[in-house]
């Protein structure tokens, strides 16, 4: 069965898909699929006949918060779906913040911390420990650890007197993860339609784990990466649940167990880089941490790229199966 597509493609970059790492897997997991695409970037010229395509997938990675690509991508999709198009990896919630998803989550009994905005010390409602954060803002900048209320007091009147940078606005329940070595985790899952892919897990003794804060590149973290990579997540129905109210097809799901084996989500990423984006030093001690060398990091990118290509192929066919067009209307969140 033939199938084509117009992939909506960021703004910004060389041709709105391959120029990272996950952009360059879709296209090889089409590829093997068999199946054609075209790229549109938004406002970028007249919009394509979308009568010739059998689905519409936006593929909104990194360039993400310009209102050209945003709105642009909105118009396609209202006109696809006039069409009777299937729109893949909407963009309707592609510029939600932490505090939405954590609040959806929390809505839906989905475990993640408790969150609050603020304006002032005094708008906060929650005890201490805390994070305070820019909402929306990634990499773990602008995010401060407050052991207890007079530090966030501090931390926020310090930030509210330095008029050359905006003042933090959310704060966060910070929940103690730590294991029995006193080791924070941070696991990472890609989650296609249906489908999870281990990432990684990352280990440090700081509270802020992640590519731009601080991981541990030794033989127990790498042993660690390697063993989740080759075994797969162990509850992939609570994971698969915690993606389902974020509203995408495709994101990254950063969480952490703790050492009793409950499940805590910290976030939904819709626009994640992956290994090879953040440059070769960062990219080397990556692997060293995760275990992200030979045939492991190669499966887990092929079963990663034939995700996305039998994702596309699905959504794009089942308008053309009445019953089973029924049967996933009948199955999805609302």
């Amino acid at each position: 069965m033939s199938v084509s597509i117009l992939i909506v493609g960021s703004t910004g970059e060389e041709d709105g898909v391959s120029t990272r790492l996950a952009g360059r897997a879709l296209l090889w997991g089409l590829e093997q699929r068999g199946i054609g695409w075209d790229v549109y970037q938004p406002r970028t010229g007249p919009v394509p006949d979308l009568s010739v395509y059998d689905a519409i997938l936006c593929w909104s990675h990194r360039i993400y918060r310009t209102d050209d690509y945003f709105f642009g991508a909105q118009e396609i999709e209202a006109q696809a779906h006039a069409l009777g198009k299937p729109v893949i990896n909407s963009v309707q919630r592609s510029r939600s913040r932490h505090s939405d998803f954590l609040t959806t989550w929390h809505e839906h009994g989905i475990p993640c911390a408790r969150c609050q905005h603020f304006d002032d010390f005094e708008d906060i409602r929650m005890d201490a420990p805390m994070l305070l954060r820019r909402d929306g803002l990634h990499q773990g900048k602008d995010l401060f650890f407050a052991p207890t209320l007079r530090e966030a007091r501090q931390t926020i009147q310090t930030r509210q007197a330095d008029s050359t940078k905006e003042n933090l606005d959310l704060a966060v329940e910070f929940i103690d993860v730590r294991d029995e070595q006193g080791r924070y985790n941070k696991y990472r899952s890609l989650v296609i339609g249906e489908r999870l892919i281990p990432y990684h897990v990352l280990v440090s003794d700081h509270w802020l784990v992640n590519y731009h804060g601080s991981f541990h590149a030794d033989e127990t973290a790498m042993r660690c990466g390697e063993a989740f990579v080759r075994e797969g997540e162990l509850n992939v129905a609570e994971v698969l649940a915690a993606a389902r109210w974020t509203g995408a097809d495709i994101l990254a799901l950063d969480y952490a167990k703790r050492p009793d084996g409950r499940y805590v989500f910290w976030e939904a990423n819709r626009h994640f880089l992956m290994l090879e984006d953040y440059g070769e030093n960062q990219s080397d001690e990556y692997a060293k941490a995760t275990g992200h060398t030979g045939d492991g990091r190669d499966k887990m990118l092929e079963a990663f790229g034939l995700a996305l290509g039998e994702l596309v192929h699905d959504r794009a066919t089942a308008e053309r199966s009445p019953m089973r067009r029924q049967t996933i209307e009948s199955t999805s969140c609302s």
